[in-house]
């Protein structure tokens, strides 16, 4: 079955659909942002592809799913997609911080990631937050 994901409601690039075994995650491939799907319980057998579909769609949903109020940006305010820079994320956080000198701010940088992902963990984001925490930690 084809997908259709939006662009990202952030920054406007374009969207993947990841498989995280017992969920999927809808994820902005420039900046990030994301969104977890349903998770699904843990099987105890092989699964057919037909049950992991609902799965699947409520990623698919929840990330194409857009404020019924929002009001279009006229042509000239709307956001350029910005391309995500090379490097790591903690590179390019410290890279951010210490304008162009990151090396001293590395620390900083994963601190400053591990808030992130704290909030994430109270919003419900725990996926995300555990991908930050790992690239925090690494």
């Amino acid at each position: 079955m084809s997908i259709n994901l939006k662009p990202c409601p952030f920054c406007g690039s374009a969207a993947t659909l990841e498989d995280e075994r017992l969920l999927w995650v809808a994820r902005c491939t420039a900046c990030g942002a994301c969104v977890l799907g349903d998770r699904a319980p843990e099987p105890e057998q092989e699964m057919p592809a037909t049950y992991w579909e609902p799965f699947r769609r409520s990623a698919v949903d929840l990330w194409n799913r857009r404020a019924a109020h929002a009001i279009p940006l006229p042509p000239a305010a709307q956001p350029a997609p910005v391309a995500a820079p090379a490097g790591g994320l903690v590179e390019r956080v410290a890279n951010a911080i210490g304008d162009g000198s990151f090396g001293n701010w590395l620390p900083e940088a994963r601190a400053a990631i591990r808030e992130v992902a704290a909030w994430l963990d109270q919003q419900g984001q725990h996926g995300c937050s555990l991908l930050l925490r790992e690239e925090a930690d690494r």
